[in-house]
């Protein structure tokens, strides 16, 4: 496990989890908000110690978080 720390928050990725569940759990855990704000800070912080891995694991979250977010507006919400 890569362990990423950032704000007071400790954030860790496994080399075999699915973008699609991480994302699903920062929005279950953080809000979509807060999900945003964990990718961000991660990619930067992937940035800032030049670990590519990691960075491209935050960067198919992020995409994950992008497809979910385009899913979710275009849902009608029914008001039965």
């Amino acid at each position: 496990l890569k362990n990423l720390f950032g704000q007071g928050r400790r954030h860790m990725i496994a080399d075999k989890d699915d973008p699609n569940r991480i994302a699903s759990h920062l929005i279950d855990q953080q809000g979509v908000d807060g999900a945003w704000d964990t990718v961000r800070e991660g990619i930067a912080i992937a940035h800032e110690n030049e670990d590519n891995y990691v960075l491209s694991v935050w960067r198919e979250v992020r995409r994950a978080l992008d497809n979910k977010q385009d899913g979710a507006d275009n849902t009608e919400i029914s008001t039965d």
